[in-house]
């Protein structure tokens, strides 16, 4: 892991089923990174007891895109 956030900037008290939210991050990749393909990841947790939510394959997250880095 390169890269982390962690943190939900809504609060989901307020939420209703239907409703929609964005939640923007910034990461950023450390120079010493090596070069090569990066897994952009995201994982979600169940507010009642705080473990990762599993996808149907069992995996604690889901990969969303590969993404190619190039170095500094």
């Amino acid at each position: 892991m390169l890269a982390g956030d962690d943190r939900l900037d809504v609060d989901p008290a307020y939420l209703r089923v239907g409703d929609t939210f964005i939640q923007l991050f910034r990461l950023s990749v450390p120079s010493e990174a090596a070069s090569g393909a990066l897994l952009l990841q995201v994982g979600v947790y169940d507010p009642e007891t705080g473990a990762r939510v599993q996808t149907e394959s069992g995996d604690d997250r889901l990969v969303l895109t590969t993404l190619t880095w190039a170095g500094p």
